[in-house]
């Protein structure tokens, strides 16, 4: 069985990656980049390379991330585990471990990271209560808690110049992914298979983990949408990549 149209984007879009190469990286439209000026970025864990990445194409936008677990402390303990099991584990890992923990340091240094654990109306309390500076793009990784947070997200879409969200265990929630689809303010830009979960794909060979990337005012590349996109990269590179097919 193949995915619904409606998870296709109706258009090719103008798009540049963002982040690090395979998972961390999301394909998002240049307009979104360079008119938000605000990152809200929900689930960060241990890599801030989009964040960073962002900063870096459009450095007059401030960064807010929110994660329950990121801090210089869990750093520092991923780091001893590795220096600990050292048999278990490659120099080169180690090292780039270490190293970090001054990243860490140095990026949020001049960027605002807050422990919070996300649940229902956080996003809307959050944006009400804050004098975030408009367009704002919104980052979500939060491992299945994306979709309690879907109805705040579509009722502060006029705030947003565009939004990646990464929906987790696909063939459970595709009808909540569909509408909100349709529900939200904003052009589906981009659809990625990400071959990271357990299971990869559903029993109709689906996958089971997407990314998707929704834009304010994307520029159009062409009238035919293409997939894969030439700057798709697979999540866990050395596990084979996930082909989408739709309903025609």
């Amino acid at each position: 069985m193949a995915f619904p149209d409606l998870l296709k984007p109706k258009k090719l879009f103008l798009l540049k990656r963002v982040g690090k190469d395979n998972d961390g990286g999301y394909l998002i439209d240049f307009n979104s980049i360079n008119n938000s000026k605000t990152l809200i970025s929900f689930g960060i864990n241990d890599d801030w390379s989009f964040e960073e990445s962002f900063s870096r194409l459009n450095s007059n936008c401030k960064i807010f991330c929110y994660d329950k677990n990121l801090s210089l402390y869990f750093l520092f303990k991923i780091f001893l585990k590795k220096v600990i099991f050292f048999y278990k584990h490659k120099f080169i890992d180690i090292y780039f471990s270490f190293l970090k923990i001054f990243q860490f340091i140095f990026f949020f240094k001049k960027n605002t990271l807050s422990r919070a654990k996300i649940s229902y109306n956080f996003l809307t309390d959050l944006i009400n209560n804050n004098s975030f500076e408009n367009p704002i793009f919104l980052k979500i990784d939060i491992e299945e808690w994306e979709y309690r947070i879907l109805t705040d997200i579509i009722k502060v879409s006029n705030r947003l110049s565009g939004l990646v969200i990464e929906f987790h265990s696909v063939d459970f929630h595709l009808d909540k992914i569909s509408d909100f689809i349709k529900k939200i303010n904003l052009e589906l830009t981009h659809l990625h298979a990400n071959n990271g979960g357990i299971p990869k794909v559903d029993l109709n060979n689906n996958p089971t983990v997407i990314e998707l990337t929704f834009a304010k005012d994307p520029i159009v590349v062409s009238n035919e949408f293409v997939t894969p996109h030439y700057l798709d990269q697979k999540n866990i590179k050395e596990l084979d990549d996930i082909l989408i097919d739709f309903k025609s």
